[in-house]
């Protein structure tokens, strides 16, 4: 697939014109998370070039025209087999040892007012994304729930202490559709992974998408939600 020089240069209409494009600082984030000798931007290009279908969790209903936009660049068919969309199982409510204090904590807020904020088990934000996500989290004074992996950052160490009043980071695993069917959750604050954005839509939930380089989902934000 080349360089991030080289997908730039293979952009011949401006800019302005493009439904979907890469900006440099985008592509190179990108790159900086892949492996350095097989990129995934080649392992996806030999997948598709080696399949007779592409099978797609989504449908027509929310995405024609992103549906046949994939069938024109792969030249393969294109099969949507629905959104699947998940939900909360009784079996899940048992083993949800962490479910009884988040919810207790819901509880006490107003219907639609908390922030639900996670970037899945993949991204891995730089100390400066850290601190501009942080701030403007804090700036917002919205209460929320930030699910982060690691508890001895020292930027969510003086956090917590700041946002005490009205919000809550997590730092074990969070039962993620619990918290969104609450009906003290308003919004969801996501790195765009399709299977989230599902989630979300499934419990009515405003989708704040904050891109993290991951290939995927930069074009389910860039595609879906322009």
């Amino acid at each position: 697939m080349g360089s991030p020089e080289d997908l730039l240069r293979r952009c011949q209409q401006p800019m302005e014109d493009l439904t979907v494009a890469f900006k440099q600082y985008e592509v190179m984030g990108m790159y900086d998370q892949m492996d350095p000798d097989v990129s995934d931007f080649f392992r996806l290009a030999k997948v598709v070039e080696g399949c007779r279908f592409v099978a797609a969790r989504s449908c027509p209903e929310l995405e024609a025209d992103s549906l046949s936009l994939l069938q024109n660049l792969y030249q393969k068919p294109i099969i949507p087999i629905g959104l699947m969309p998940s939900e909360v199982k009784d079996s899940e409510r048992e083993r949800d040892q962490s479910w009884d204090s988040l919810k207790q904590w819901l509880d006490e807020k107003i219907q639609n007012s908390v922030l639900y904020i996670a970037l899945g088990t993949e991204v891995t934000l730089s100390q400066d994304q850290m601190n501009e996500l942080a701030s403007g989290i804090e700036k917002s004074g919205l209460p929320f729930i930030w699910v982060v992996k690691t508890r001895g950052d020292p930027i969510i160490i003086g956090f917590k202490a700041r946002v005490s009043g009205h919000g809550l980071v997590w730092v074990h695993w969070a039962p993620q559709k619990r918290i969104l069917a609450h009906p003290s959750d308003g919004g969801f604050l996501t790195h765009c992974g399709w299977s989230f954005v599902i989630e979300a839509l499934g419990f009515d939930r405003v989708l704040i998408l904050f891109f993290c380089g991951i290939f995927g989902s930069w074009v389910g934000g860039k595609i879906h939600f322009r």
